[in-house]
């Protein structure tokens, strides 16, 4: 059912809603401009499964360097990531997206036990977003639909893994309830070539035991991803984040793969971002 109603919602509202409010006065948001560029350094955990569909998760904690540029073509911001904007008019953009996931050792996970790593995983793309509301307090309701290309790298070796397409639908409210607290929700569906279906679910015959017989996967519906998050400035240069994720795989279309453990995963995350520079010259940001 969760399937058949993220679908409709996806597919039925860039339709409809677009037409029906973008007709009427809006008022603009008050908003601050902000440093062309921003760099940094960010930390942070996510406990989060090993695979879609696994029964079993952990933890990873993660540094990573923190970058953000507001530039006309090079673009950041929480409504659609760091992206390259080729295409952009009032509520219409065309980008390259990317997109990832973690590694996981197949030694850790008993349904995988004998089996190759899960190695990184990274997917990049064009795609198309479209505005479907802007409301008062600079609160905006956003359709996406990114086709990306995926693939898996350990080391310098790289792996095609076909490709991915998952319709979105995002709703960010920045400064909620008048505070420096920013909350978003991103509901996504996604689905995969037979190649990247194999990447999770596949097993060959040498991989094969009594309880986990082989199995060749096959494309189609993957899963549905609700989001939620938010994010608020502790002081000046120092920014918390947190963060939700429920996957919800039930028609999946791999469901009979023995890898196939559960019908549901949820994640968790914390990041904290220290800012150290940034550039004199201000923007208007846009989100």
């Amino acid at each position: 059912m969760i399937t058949k109603i993220c679908l409709f919602m996806l597919l039925l509202l860039p339709l409809v809603a677009r037409a029906q409010l973008e007709a009427l006065p809006l008022p603009e948001p008050e908003v601050d401009d902000r440093p062309l560029w921003e760099v940094g350094l960010g930390g942070g955990g996510t406990y989060t499964p090993d695979y879609p569909g696994s029964d079993q998760s952990h933890f990873w904690g993660i540094p990573f360097p923190y970058a953000i540029y507001r530039g006309e073509f090079l673009h950041s911001d929480r409504r659609g990531g760091t992206r390259a904007r080729f295409i952009k008019s009032v509520g219409y953009e065309l980008n390259i997206s990317a997109a990832g996931g973690l590694p996981s050792s197949s030694g850790h996970n008993f349904a995988r036990q004998g089996m190759p790593d899960l190695e990184w995983l990274g997917e990049a793309g064009p795609r198309l977003m479209v505005d479907l509301a802007t409301l008062k307090a600079g609160r905006l309701l956003r359709f996406g639909l990114p086709l990306r290309a995926a693939f898996s790298a350990n080391g310098s070796h790289i792996i095609d893994r076909g490709f991915v397409i998952a319709p979105e639908l995002l709703y960010d409210y920045p400064n909620a309830f008048g505070y420096k607290l920013d909350l978003f929700t991103l509901l996504t569906v996604n689905f995969a070539s037979k190649r990247f279906h194999d990447y999770f679910y596949e097993v060959k015959r040498e991989y094969a035991t009594v309880e986990r017989p082989a199995y060749h996967a096959r494309s189609g519906y993957l899963l549905s991803d609700l989001n939620v998050g938010a994010s608020f400035w502790i002081r000046p240069g120092l920014k918390l984040s947190l963060g939700s994720s429920m996957e919800f795989l039930d028609g999946s279309v791999n469901q009979s793969s023995p890898l196939f453990r559960t019908p549901f995963d949820i994640s968790t995350s914390l990041v904290l971002i220290w800012v150290f520079a940034e550039s004199k010259l201000k923007v208007t940001p846009e989100d």
